[in-house]
């Protein structure tokens, strides 16, 4: 069992016209990543000091993405819109929460008293969309929290890494799918990197 904690970045793709870069600029600590997990590492081979083993799992994630400015994710036909709110916020942010399998084969090496050093793995995931939300925090501290699909893709893939120094591990998650439907968002991918626990 263990838990990450991290943060979320968006990387454009392409531009389109209706989705200006800036119109979904994200606030760079208010765009957390955190999520829970439960798996299994096997040792497939075992050396003197060297180990190869495959991590896999499930896990449950939520991303926050929290917007710069005083910009609201709104719902239309055509996927998802950024509106200026014409008022100040606190915050506004969109969450994704997915469930998703983790494969990650590690090299985990030894120093000659057979204590682990560091491991080091290359892999990817699988993730499946099971809820997504916009939540605003008005000024006077009221909030208002919607549910809706923002025209986010339900299924994404993408790569990860795992470095472990001792007892302190780091990771990075790259999407290779795309955050939202084609013509439904803009063009961008996800970028997220923390550490685990």
């Amino acid at each position: 069992f263990g838990a990450s904690l991290g943060l979320n970045g968006l990387l454009q793709q392409s531009a389109l016209l209706q989705y200006p870069e800036d119109s979904y600029a994200l606030r760079p600590f208010g765009s957390r990543y955190f999520a829970l997990n439960m798996g299994s590492l096997p040792t497939l081979i075992r050396g003197k000091r060297a180990a190869l083993k495959l991590y896999y799992g499930v896990e449950v994630a939520w991303q926050n993405f929290m917007f710069e400015g005083d910009i609201i994710p709104e719902k239309t036909p055509a996927g998802i819109a950024f509106t200026d709110a014409g008022r100040s916020l606190q915050k506004s942010k969109l969450t994704v929460a997915t469930v998703g399998v983790p494969v990650v084969p590690r090299v985990t090496f030894y120093n000659s008293s057979g204590r682990r050093v560091c491991h080091i793995g290359v892999g990817g995931y699988v993730n499946y969309r099971i809820d997504s939300y916009r939540k605003i925090k008005e000024a006077d501290d009221n909030k208002d929290r919607r549910h809706s699909n923002f025209g986010l893709n339900d299924f994404r893939y993408g790569l990860m890494a795992h470095l472990g120094i001792r007892n302190t591990d780091f990771f990075v998650k790259y999407d290779l799918s795309p955050l939202f439907r084609p013509g439904q968002g803009p063009d961008v991918r996800t970028l997220s990197f923390g550490i685990g626990f």
